[in-house]
């Protein structure tokens, strides 16, 4: 390969054609290698380019949506902790409840003890 190479750019091989205006030119084959290198090189600029504004916009969309969704996650703790004090709060209601009804209890045993006492008396 880099003998031909060497060849080639050693060389003094020319390409005759013609113009588009139709003047006879020739391009000699080491400017063509050169020509072919130069045009490569940009090609592959091209599309590394093209690669980084391709990684960049998808970076930029990720971030978006990271920032949604961290967003989202916020509003979600946010409710969960009203929801936790809300449950808080009921658990409370409901202890109080539950001595209110044993006291309820309590107090109706007592009234039938007694009222069962006084028809007995009688």
């Amino acid at each position: 390969m880099k003998k031909i190479k060497d060849r080639l750019i050693s060389e003094k091989i020319s390409i005759y054609f013609y113009s588009i205006s139709g003047r006879p030119r020739s391009l000699q084959v080491n400017q063509l290698v050169g020509f072919l290198s130069i045009s490569l090189l940009i090609s592959l600029l091209l599309a590394s380019s093209l690669l980084y504004i391709e990684t960049g916009s998808r970076y930029y969309r990720l971030k978006q949506s990271n920032a949604a969704l961290l967003q989202k996650c916020e509003k979600l703790e946010a409710e969960n902790k009203t929801l936790k004090s809300e449950l808080d709060s009921l658990s409370t209601e409901l202890s109080s409840a539950e001595n209110e009804l044993d006291k309820i209890i309590e107090y109706k045993n007592q009234l039938e003890q007694s009222q069962f006492i006084k028809s007995i008396n009688r």
